[in-house]
């Protein structure tokens, strides 16, 4: 879809993405009912390790993408649609995080810990659900999806580096010209409130004439505008309100309010985007993005805050060998205290995922940045370059990244030294599609990363992946019945 239409010189009328990807879904998009079931075994080589066999409480962000990224050994699931509904559900199962990442096992499969029956079974999931309803100018869901805002490969103020966001999104276009629009989008996401025991006791701190804000709640309002200019121009404006210690009211969750200048509100966080698109000429495109956090005006003290992050990258189409290949080059930077600069733990622009886990028993948490990649402190400069055509795909990156030493443990008020650390990491991905059989897929996928003084990490994962597609459950389990 993006190849299409950056190659006929235009652009989309909006950048909010509120749905499961398109190939990601099982069923085709026709007035009908189907069950699908899926196996994906594959072989995996990492060099994960950590000492003693044990997990922190928080797990470090390269390794929750890590186990984010691993792929399921079986998803089951159904998908329907009819007059403009849908509603998609996918269970899928993976080895529990702690296990495959104190573990290592080469393979998805969870292997039994001990007697049979003790499998390191994730039960954290689905991952995928939702019900939706959509026609060519209004959008309506609620359910449990990836999230996305701008152009950008790696966008700043919501991004799909998340596995999932809990949300109610809705978004309405006014077709107001030839090729002239606005849209209006908005969503509702509740994030995971449970805190560590040192987190817990700084939120308690958070007294606001005599009124703790402790409550167990962080929710995210975000709403914005996008404005298609002509065939080939569109900007948009955006805000993210959260509201952390204290349970949402109307008047935080209002669809039309702008929530600026609250700087001293002591249980909300404020940011603000604003992100375009431009096809220059057929094939090729120019889009940036530019998102504040808090914003230091004149009158104020240099003690003030001034977080913002920040990136403008070009992308390319073209037709070749068959297929089209979609490609950019991007850079992109946030300031050190980007989406952390409160001392709340729970107005820190973070999705908590929490993980549990049998064996070992217990529960982690993975806190992925809700906008860019790599979270705060960090300039990347990123190459990727997509191949697809009928029973292929290729997907590569290359990433010059470098990040600072602070990350979402660390607080606005401590008086930390700073340190860079230089990245180069090499993603690539490989799908070939109905190989030998209809609906056997084989996959490849790589990871590299570099870094100075470290042993270089590799991770590697190949395998195959075989689907089938029901009209009727009964279907699944005729081939026992029979």
């Amino acid at each position: 879809m993006l190849c299409k239409k950056i190659s006929s010189g235009e652009t989309f009328a909006t950048t909010f993405w509120p749905a499961v990807e398109y190939f990601e879904k099982v069923s085709p998009n026709s007035d009908d009912l189907k069950f699908f079931v899926s196996f994906s075994p594959s072989f995996s080589l990492n060099n994960i390790s950590f000492e003693n066999e044990s997990l922190p409480k928080i797990i470090p962000l390269f390794y929750a993408y890590r186990w984010t990224e691993l792929k399921p050994f079986n998803q089951f699931g159904f998908s329907s649609t009819f007059k403009g509904f849908e509603i998609f559900a996918n269970m899928d199962l993976k080895v529990e995080p702690a296990n495959y990442l104190i573990k290592r096992d080469e393979i998805n499969f969870p292997i039994p810990q001990g007697a049979f029956y003790n499998l390191p079974l994730d039960m954290n999931f689905p991952r995928r659900g939702y019900l939706k309803y959509s026609n060519e100018n209004f959008f309506l869901q609620i359910g449990r999806t990836k999230l996305k805002w701008g152009s950008s490969e790696f966008p700043l103020t919501i991004s799909d580096s998340s596995p999932y966001f809990d949300n109610i999104s809705f978004s309405y276009r006014f077709d107001y010209a030839k090729n002239k629009s606005f849209t209006y989008s908005y969503s509702l996401i509740s994030v995971d409130p449970d805190l560590t025991a040192t987190e817990s006791y700084l939120q308690s701190k958070n007294v606001s004439n005599g009124v703790i804000y402790n409550e167990p709640s962080k929710t995210i309002v975000a709403h914005r505008l996008d404005f298609k200019l002509g065939k080939n121009f569109r900007m948009g404006v955006g805000e993210l309100n959260l509201i952390g210690g204290k349970v949402i009211d109307l008047q935080d969750i209002s669809p039309l309010i702008i929530f600026h200048n609250i700087y001293s509100a002591p249980y909300q966080n404020v940011l603000g985007s604003f992100d375009f698109s431009w096809v220059v000429v057929p094939n090729f495109m120019l889009y940036g993005e530019i998102a504040f956090d808090d914003i230091r005006l004149l009158s104020e003290s240099e003690k003030s805050p001034m977080e913002y992050g920040l990136s403008f990258g070009g992308r390319f189409s073209s037709n070749a060998l068959n297929g089209n290949f979609v490609g950019s080059i991007e850079f992109s930077h946030t300031s050190d205290w980007m989406y952390n600069c409160r001392t709340q733990p729970y107005l820190k622009f973070s999705n908590r995922v929490v993980m549990m886990s049998n064996f070992p028993s217990g529960m982690n948490f993975f806190d992925y940045p809700i906008g860019f990649k790599y979270g705060q402190s960090a300039d990347m400069l990123s190459v990727t370059l997509n191949y697809f055509r009928e029973n292929m795909e290729f997907k590569n990156q290359l990433l010059f990244l470098r990040k600072g030493n602070l990350n979402f443990e660390n607080y606005y008020y401590e008086n930390l030294e700073k340190t860079l650390t230089n990245y180069f990491i090499l993603v690539s991905k490989s799908l070939f599609k109905n190989v030998f059989l209809k609906n056997l897929d084989i996959f490849a996928d790589i990871h590299l990363q570099f870094q100075k003084k470290e042993k270089p990490r590799v991770d590697l994962s190949v395998g195959f992946e075989y689907s089938l597609v029901f009209k009727e459950i009964a279907e699944i389990f005729s081939g026992f019945i029979n």
